[in-house]
C-alpha cells in the first residue's frame, strides 16, 4: 500500500474535544473570527456539522483548525495549542473508566526510565531478581 492511498482519519470525539477546548481557550466570540480570517465558515465547528463528517473530513478539519489558529495568532498559537492539548488530555482522563485510566497512567509513566512508573519499576525488579538486565524497550504497549 502506497503512502498516497492511506488517508488520515481521526475520531469525531477527538475533534469535538478539540473544538470545545478551542472555544474555552480562545473564546466563543473570538473563534468564529479566527475561522473567518482563515476563510472558514464558523458553522464548521457546530455540533451538527461535526456529526456529519467522516474520519477523513474530520482529520482535514482538525488540521485546518490548527492552521487557522497558527495563522491568526502567529507565534502565540504555540501556547494556545499546548493549552488546548493539555485541556484535551484532562478531559479524556476525566471521562475514562478505571481500566483506561490505568493504561493511561502506565503509558505516561513509562516514557522515561529515569522517571519510571509503577509498571517499569515492577519490570525492573523482576529482571534484577532474575539476575538479568532489563531490555531496552518501550512500555507503551505493555499493560501491567
Amino acid at each position: 500500500m502506497s503512502p498516497e492511498s492511506i488517508a488520515p482519519a481521526i475520531s469525531s470525539h477527538f475533534v469535538q474535544l478539540f473544538v470545545e477546548a478551542a472555544i474555552q481557550e480562545v473564546g466563543a466570540e473570538n473563534l468564529p473570527r479566527v475561522l473567518e480570517k482563515f476563510s472558514l465558515l464558523p458553522s464548521v465547528i457546530e455540533k451538527d456539522s461535526l456529526e456529519d463528517l467522516n474520519g477523513i473530513q474530520e482529520a482535514e478539519l482538525y488540521a485546518l483548525l490548527q492552521q487557522a489558529l497558527r495563522h491568526f495568532y502567529g507565534r502565540g498559537a504555540r501556547g494556545i495549542l499546548l493549552r488546548i492539548g493539555y485541556e484535551n488530555w484532562e478531559r479524556i482522563t476525566r471521562r475514562a473508566n478505571i481500566l483506561e485510566k490505568a493504561e493511561l497512567e502506565v503509558g505516561a509513566g513509562s516514557r522515561s526510565r529515569s522517571g519510571g512508573g509503577a509498571c517499569w519499576s515492577w519490570l525492573q525488579d523482576v529482571f534484577e531478581m532474575a539476575g538479568a538486565r532489563p531490555p531496552s524497550i518501550s512500555l507503551t504497549s505493555i499493560y501491567c
